[in-house]
């Protein structure tokens, strides 16, 4: 889903349409863990910018119909009948097709209204859709990591291939839950479209669910989930998520004000 930004799995973020990712990451050291706490305020000299407001706004257009399209989509998948009748599963369907009419006009209405910003887009799609030896050896290794300290990570970029996969996996699973999501509304049943859409959201649901786990969950990762509502995140924190991003744009470069625009 996004253009989707992706909000961050492993650091979250993204997605991001962020990202977030099904294995947890590497754990910062204690120093560096205690000094970047989602609870506390980070200080201006040690704050940069994550993500700007295009795309903050973006991954929030995504994500918030999203959510409540997945939560009433379960639902009546678990407990209700494909042509069940009732006042409940009326009013879950209505929810649903809501959350779904947004999840169609939200992102367009954000990419419109931040049509400067096109290129910043096209830049996320473009390294969510590269893949380079790193992050094989991520995929592989983050499993472990997880469970020693003594493994270290390979450096990422502004994505890790957790959150890759959440993005591209977003991307393309997108316009089919829109397609689908349109012949269902129309009169009559398509079981195929149907199937589709049910296949689309047991591929998804998942990925976004390792997502929030690492964005609200995971002490490690939690404090990326500021930069998806101020867009600062903690320098070191950054450095020690995204170490080939933060060394290309923030290596040389004191504290950092995000370039946004209203």
């Amino acid at each position: 889903m996004n253009t989707l930004t992706v909000e961050s799995e492993v650091e979250t973020t993204t997605s991001t349409p962020s990202g977030e990712s099904l294995a947890a990451p590497q754990a910062l050291p204690e120093k560096e863990q205690s000094a970047c706490t989602a609870a506390e305020p980070i200080p201006q000299d040690r704050r940069i910018v994550r993500f700007h407001v295009s795309e903050r706004m973006l991954h929030w257009a995504v994500a918030l119909p999203y959510m409540i399209c997945a939560s009433t989509g379960l639902i009546l998948l678990a407990f209700f009948d494909l042509r069940a009748a009732g006042t409940s599963r009326d009013l879950l369907s209505w929810f649903h097709r809501m959350g779904g009419l947004g999840l169609m006009i939200l992102p367009a209405l954000s990419v419109l209204k931040n049509r400067r910003d096109y290129r910043l887009h096209l830049k996320n799609v473009r390294h969510a859709c590269t893949w380079t030896m790193n992050d094989l050896k991520w995929v592989l290794l983050a499993g472990p990591a997880a469970l020693s300290r003594r493994i270290q990570l390979p450096d990422q970029h502004k994505f890790n291939a957790a959150e890759k996969v959440n993005f591209v996996v977003g991307l393309c699973t997108y316009p089919l839950f829109v397609l689908t999501g349109v012949l269902l509304w129309l009169p009559g049943t398509n079981f195929l479209a149907w199937v589709i859409h049910v296949a689309m959201a047991l591929l998804a649901v998942p990925l976004v669910c390792g997502h929030i786990y690492m964005a609200l969950v995971n002490p490690s990762t939690r404090p990326g989930l500021g930069g998806m509502f101020s867009g600062y995140v903690d320098r070191e924190w950054a450095r020690h998520h995204y170490r080939t991003w933060y060394r290309e744009n923030f290596e040389d470069e004191s504290a950092l004000e995000p370039h946004d625009k209203d």
